[in-house]
């Protein structure tokens, strides 16, 4: 006659190892599950962000220009970069300072380059290709602002050409788009007709405005961090 073979386990104790075999990957699972659904959440909500605060800075148009049937991005007044790092900073819980409140899902002050390009000396001239030097109405060919731990600094050096707008349909006003946080002044490239392998490549037919923004967001421990970046870009639509 066979006996079972003794576990040394009281019925009680077994029951106890069993909940906590099924139980421990339940959680394990979930806290991973959590951790993913985390991630594409801060991904949609940057993303969504970065997009509003361009549109919302391209709509800074010049009222002469727009007077004029030649609308430009206004750089006259800090109307336009005012209009993207208010928005930003709502959407994301950032202070005056782009600094993380309470509550936000930033571990950190997000890094921005942001690039106001008009491109012509009257806005959207559709019949001369290559016009170089500012707007009769004030405003700047191409502006671009770096916000790195909410200080905001000018760093338009002539980097960007302004080409004017050569066609509506097929432009040679072409941008690369990276983040290179090394030297992330580098981060939106005015390429002209050629088209980089690597990077984003956007075409700009008309004024508008493009912006790269880099943003460490907490995981779900809290202490730790998802470095993402996402960019947006902006035109102005002809009359």
């Amino acid at each position: 006659m066979y006996r079972p073979i003794s576990t040394g386990l009281k019925k009680g104790q077994v029951t106890i190892y069993f909940i906590l075999l099924f139980t421990i990957p339940v959680i394990v699972f979930a806290a991973i599950l959590a951790m993913s659904q985390l991630g594409i959440f801060a991904d949609i909500k940057l993303q969504e962000s970065v997009a509003e605060a361009v549109r919302a800075a391209a709509l800074q148009i010049n009222l002469g220009s727009m007077a004029n049937g030649t609308p430009e991005v206004d750089t006259t007044t800090n109307n336009c970069l005012h209009a993207f790092t208010s928005i930003l900073a709502k959407n994301l819980g950032l202070d005056s300072n782009f600094n993380p409140l309470p509550g936000s899902g930033l571990a950190s002050s997000p890094e921005v380059i942001l690039v106001i390009y008009n491109g012509s000396s009257d806005g959207l001239n559709q019949n001369s290709d290559n016009i170089y030097g500012n707007s009769p109405f004030g405003d700047s060919a191409v502006k671009e602002y770096m916000i790195i731990n909410g200080n905001i600094e000018d760093i338009t050096n002539g980097n960007i050409n302004n080409n004017g707008f050569s066609s509506l349909i097929y432009g040679d006003n072409n941008f690369n788009i990276t983040f290179n946080r090394d030297n992330p002044e580098e981060s939106i490239e005015y390429v002209g007709d050629s088209y980089p392998s690597s990077g984003i490549n956007i075409n700009m037919k008309r004024p508008g405005v493009i912006a790269v923004v880099y943003a460490q967001v907490r995981d779900i421990t809290g202490s730790g961090y998802i470095g993402i970046t996402r960019y947006a870009a902006s035109q102005i639509v002809g009359s």
